[in-house]
């Protein structure tokens, strides 16, 4: 079995085209990314009810980015987000906060996607994704990849597609990045082919990142893990095939986990693994 880490390549950005103060509001039927390119670093957008159809790109500047109700953003053109592996939500060289959000991928490539670090050719990106609903994803979910990348992911909701042509991820943290994971529920991440499967969290060639009371259900991998000292505790693993597997590193910490309805516990390959009270 692998486990299929999504590296998409660095997506660029417009640039700003004017300042407009520290406090914008967008309403149903104006444009996000054309306040995201007015803003000045810095900024908080509060977005209000209604349907957003379009792609977003948050490059080298530091925003809040805010959802006020019922917020949705579909996107606009799902031949284009396969094609081009393009995601709902890309971020580079800022910190950013993203609360609140629908994003309907609806079949494209991918929800919400932050990358930072020499292969991408980019400086630092520091992101928090909470309370967003990510749902029909071809690849990933939520992603933040890279040596300079780091992600703090609560309290989403993470829905891929049971019958999806790649093999998906709801979570992943990878390629270096380093993060937190709390508090989402993740569901129906499956893959019909072989050779690789589907992960609802997958932690990939990284240090340092926990992993809890997370909510894993309906999938292949609940959790899986390559990389060294990370922590796996107090999640919720309902309804799959394989729960949690340690695949590489050494002094990860799977603990308090609790699996229920799982072809396979926990398995470890890993080196000085801490296996504890899970049941």
């Amino acid at each position: 079995m692998r486990v299929a880490s999504a590296s998409p390549p660095a997506q660029h950005g417009p640039p700003t085209q004017k300042d407009t103060g520290n406090v914008t509001h967008v309403t149903a039927g104006e444009s996000i990314q054309e306040a995201i390119d007015d803003v000045p670093d810095g900024s908080t957008i509060f977005v209000h009810e209604g349907t957003y159809k379009e792609f977003l790109i948050i490059q080298g500047k530091d925003l809040k980015l805010i959802a006020v109700g019922d917020v949705i953003l579909k996107n606009p053109d799902v031949e284009e987000s396969l094609s081009k592996k393009k995601g709902m939500i890309v971020i580079s060289e800022s910190e950013c906060t993203i609360d609140g959000f629908t994003v309907d991928v609806d079949g494209g490539w991918e929800g919400i996607y932050a990358y930072g670090g020499p292969y991408y050719g980019t400086g630092e990106v520091e992101v928090t994704v909470k309370n967003n609903k990510v749902t029909e994803y071809e690849r990933n979910g939520i992603t933040v990849n890279g040596e300079k990348a780091s992600g703090s992911i609560m309290n989403n909701m993470v829905v891929g597609q049971e019958d999806s042509w790649w093999a998906n991820n709801g979570i992943q943290i990878g390629f270096g990045a380093t993060g937190m994971i709390k508090g989402n529920t993740v569901k129906k991440n499956v893959w019909i082919g072989e050779g690789w499967t589907a992960t609802a969290i997958l932690i990939y060639d990284v240090s340092d990142v926990q992993m809890v009371k997370n909510t894993v259900e309906e999938g292949q991998l609940g959790i899986g893990v390559l990389g060294n000292n990370n922590k796996i505790v107090n999640n919720y693993l309902e309804d799959g095939t394989w729960s949690i597997g340690v695949y590489s590193g050494t002094n990860n910490k799977v603990i308090r986990n609790t699996i229920v309805d799982y072809n396979y516990g926990v398995s470890d390959y890993g080196e000085e693994t801490k296996v504890h009270a899970n049941r």
